[in-house]
């Protein structure tokens, strides 16, 4: 079983707590790697979107974050736990085009009008 340790001092109990069961109440594990890489890492959610694979270095436990904010980039540190949910992540789901999420080809169709 995979577990999230979440260590933040700027951060309320409350809010650790709640977030704690927030992330342990998801079932799937793609929303839960997404959710939990955002806050884990604090990334934003087009950063998430347009991350790659190859910008994640478990060795050095960091995520190198490309053109994010103001079209800068980035290195943050990303904890052992984290990289423990996304090898789950990536075992199960098999992301392909080198990008973290998979897109789901069926809900991005737009109905011309």
């Amino acid at each position: 079983m995979f577990h999230l340790i979440i260590e933040n001092p700027l951060c309320d109990e409350k809010i650790l707590v709640e977030s704690r069961h927030l992330l342990k109440a998801m079932v799937n594990i793609k929303h839960r790697a997404m959710l939990s890489l955002i806050y884990a890492c604090g990334l934003r959610r087009s950063e998430i979107i347009n991350l790659r694979i190859s910008s994640i270095d478990s060795g050095r436990k960091l995520v190198i974050v490309k053109e994010g904010k103001g079209s800068k980039d980035r290195v943050v540190p990303i904890p052992e736990s984290m990289i423990e949910l996304l090898r789950l992540y990536y075992k199960q789901y098999k992301p392909e085009k080198g990008y973290l999420k998979v897109r789901n080809p069926e809900r991005n169709i737009r109905k011309q009008v």
